[in-house]
C-alpha cells in the first residue's frame, strides 16, 4: 500500500518515542497514542502543490529531512498491510528542519 500526500500535504514518519529515559527510568507510553508524544519525524513524501502559494514557492524541506512540526498538526494514517503509523501534515506546519 502506497501512501501519497495530496495537494499541500507532507507525509511524515514520526520518530520513535523513548520508553526509557536517559537516566534509566521506564516511561509510560501508550502505544496507541504515541504519535501525540512526538513532534519530530522524517519527511517521506511531499504533495504535488506543497509550498506553491507560500513565499516564493521554494520548498522548506525535502524528502529525507528530519523536521519538527506543530503538536496538533496533521492526521494519523496507518498502512493497513504493515501496521506502520504515519502523520500527514500541511506544508506550513513544518516548524523547523533539524540538522545534526
Amino acid at each position: 500500500m502506497n501512501i501519497l500526500p495530496a495537494g499541500h500535504k507532507i507525509l511524515v514518519k514520526p520518530r520513535e518515542v523513548e520508553e526509557v529515559s536517559k537516566g534509566g527510568i521506564f516511561l509510560a507510553v501508550d502505544k496507541d497514542r504515541y504519535l501525540e508524544a512526538t513532534t519530530e519525524g522524517t519527511v517521506l513524501a511531499i504533495g504535488p502543490t506543497a509550498y506553491k502559494k507560500v513565499d516564493d514557492g521554494s520548498m522548506w524541506c525535502a524528502v529525507g529531512d528530519r523536521i519538527t512540526y506543530g503538536k496538533y498538526a496533521g492526521a494519523q494514517v496507518v498502512n493497513e498491510e504493515t501496521g506502520e503509523k504515519f502523520v500527514v501534515i500541511h506544508d506550513i506546519d513544518v516548524v523547523a528542519i533539524l540538522k545534526d
